[in-house]
């Protein structure tokens, strides 16, 4: 589909959602339907259209996508290609899994010392490449900086970004002489969130305006604090210490973020390379930083989930040793399409329902999975480790699992559970999506017949009944793991990076799905187990305290990755309720 604002998108690209709609900029998530990949499509807004277009320099509104094609670094979004359409030009970028860093702290309030070092070291390294390529961002804000799930910034955000000879400097973005007038009959200007006093009163711009960006950025990260809440229309006020807000951070790393943020260009760090350095040369025991508490898994994990977050489409599974977990009838051709221990805060109760299908399949005319119900047996054996009882562990494996006795389960589960209780629901059996709902589908319960004797699918059970044990329950944590082909079509949202593990996760609701696989047939696997169990079984041995949801999905991914599967795991919330995390206690009793 084409842009639903009136853009015309080449047949080439189909439009899935608009992420941001604004005055500075307008993102769609699409599909590459050629390269079978998923991309961003990003164009000015309304505001910044007619800021760049008031000089009559229409070149200026490839700015982004100049600079951007010029700078080759990890730590800077990738730009694929620019699109000549009408109404102006639209870029390709590849997506970053994520969140901004605006949305982490606006949740988090302020980040830890260390982290704040970690990141302005490696935004700092970004911006030496942006530097060197002869141009200067001039916009940097939280909300056009991505942290990925290992943690890791990406710059982002080049819409004021321009180039220069470093003899001249860059002229300024007008302000007015320091004061906004806003004229409700014309379009709002789009400015850059931190200008540097040198920009805020008509002087060039270069790197050192970066650094002062930068700065503002770090200040915030560390106080929770605007540097300079009333600059736009007040002018210059030297800002507070970070110490005087934050009393424990350390003097080492408050001196230098007071350093970039210095009315004058001479009193700043010279270069982006003198600030990482100075950064990377603080010694985090001798300066007093307090580490965060997360329980991440590697970051190589992390680097891993970033590797599969493209947009990845498969067709049917002919191997003859991994068998498909989709439900299509198979042809004649034989193909398939803290300290460890206790917890301070506990669940009330928690239950598990563990369904496993496999070997019955044949009778009914469907392909066997000869892993599904040792997975089931193997997760079940660690259950009790990880905090969930045997007499609140049901698990029910091929004959048994009839579509009737899952549905009873299930409605069991949304009728019984109280509101500090946790719910993990396992199904590893076949899938299969619904040919004409794009959101919808259906699981395969041991005595579904096959489609030729069940055209209306009657005897099949809908991901809809996994989906209402989210809706109706009142339990607090929920996570529904779904080991089936197309069980990515359950998840109604994107999925959300890896967060900290906190304890306030624990006071919060918190209901997710995570799947084997976005839209497509996922694997049985070779071994013992499926790729998706086989990940679970691993994140359940770690030695550390627990595993979150989000982690958990991030885990999965990387053994996606290692195992070749032609699918991409997704994590999504169910029925937004809460921004609490599914947390695993491992190796305890809660």
């Amino acid at each position: 589909m084409n842009a639903p604002d009136g853009f015309e998108l080449p047949d080439r690209y189909d439009i899935r959602e608009v992420m941001v709609s604004s005055d500075a900029e307008v993102i769609y998530r699409g599909v590459d339907n050629k390269l079978l990949r998923e991309v961003l499509l990003k164009r000015p807004g309304p505001g910044l259209a007619a800021t760049l277009m008031e000089t009559g320099d229409e070149s200026r509104a490839l700015r982004e996508a100049r600079a951007l094609a010029s700078i080759q670094h990890d730590g800077i979004v990738r730009l694929i290609d620019v699109l000549e359409c009408p109404g102006g030009p639209i870029l390709v970028m590849e997506p970053q899994p994520g969140e901004t860093l605006s949305d982490r702290l606006d949740r988090d309030g302020r980040l830890t010392a260390e982290e704040v070092r970690t990141i302005g070291q490696r935004l700092a390294d970004a911006l030496e490449a942006v530097h060197a390529s002869g141009a200067v961002h001039r916009g940097l804000s939280p909300a056009n900086i991505i942290l990925r799930p290992d943690g890791d910034p990406c710059l982002a955000g080049f819409l004021f970004a321009k180039f220069c000879r470093s003899s001249i400097g860059i002229s300024s973005i007008s302000y007015g002489g320091g004061k906004l007038e806003e004229n409700p009959d014309e379009p709002p200007k789009v400015l850059p969130s931190h200008p540097a006093p040198e920009q805020l009163y008509g002087q060039a711009a270069d790197a050192r305006s970066d650094i002062f960006g930068l700065g503002c950025v770090l200040y915030r990260c560390l106080t929770g604090e605007d540097a300079f809440p009333s600059m736009l229309t007040a002018g210059w006020s030297p800002p507070k210490p970070p110490r005087e807000i934050v009393p424990d951070a350390p003097r080492a790393l408050s001196d230098a973020v007071l350093k970039c943020l210095s009315r004058s260009p001479l009193g700043r760090y010279p270069s982006a390379s003198e600030l990482s350095a100075t950064l990377a040369s603080l010694p985090a025991e001798r300066a007093g930083f307090t580490l965060s508490k997360r329980t991440m898994i590697s970051a190589a994990a992390g680097a891993l989930a970033l590797a599969v977050a493209g947009f990845m489409m498969t067709g049917d599974d002919s191997s003859e040793t991994d068998s498909s977990r989709g439900a299509m009838v198979v042809p004649q051709d034989g193909r398939a399409g803290a300290a460890r221990g206790t917890h301070a805060l506990k669940y009330a109760s928690s239950h598990a329902l563990l369904i496993g299908i496999g070997d019955v399949y044949p009778k009914n005319g469907f392909q066997r999975l000869p892993n599904a119900v040792s997975d089931v047996d193997a997760i079940a054996a660690e259950l009790p480790s990880l905090g969930f009882a045997p007499e609140n562990t049901t698990v029910i494996k091929d004959g048994e699992a009839t579509g009737l006795r899952i549905r009873q389960e299930l409605g069991r589960l949304s009728e019984q559970l109280e509101p500090d209780d946790r719910l993990f629901v396992y199904y590893a059996g076949h899938g299969e999506r619904h040919e004409r709902a794009e959101r919808s589908g259906w699981i395969v319960p041991a005595d579904a017949k096959s489609f030729d004797d069940d055209i209306s699918r009657a005897t099949w059970l809908s991901f809809d009944a996994f989906v209402d044990v989210s809706k109706l329950t009142e339990a607090k944590h929920v996570l529904i793991a779904m080991d089936c082909c197309y069980a990515g079509r359950i998840a109604a949202m994107r999925g959300s990076s890896a967060q900290r593990y906190e304890e306030r996760y624990l006071t919060q609701d918190a209901h997710f799905v995570l799947c084997s696989g976005r839209d497509e047939p996922v694997s049985d696997g070779t071994g013992d187990h499926s790729p998706f169990a086989a990940a679970l079984l691993e994140a359940f041995s770690l030695d550390q305290l627990a595993i979150t949801g989000s982690q958990l999905s991030i885990m999965v991914e990387q053994h996606l990755l290692e195992a070749n599967a032609k699918q991409q795991a997704q994590f999504a919330p169910l029925s937004g309720k809460g921004d609490g995390e599914f947390v695993f206690f491992l190796n305890s009793d809660e």
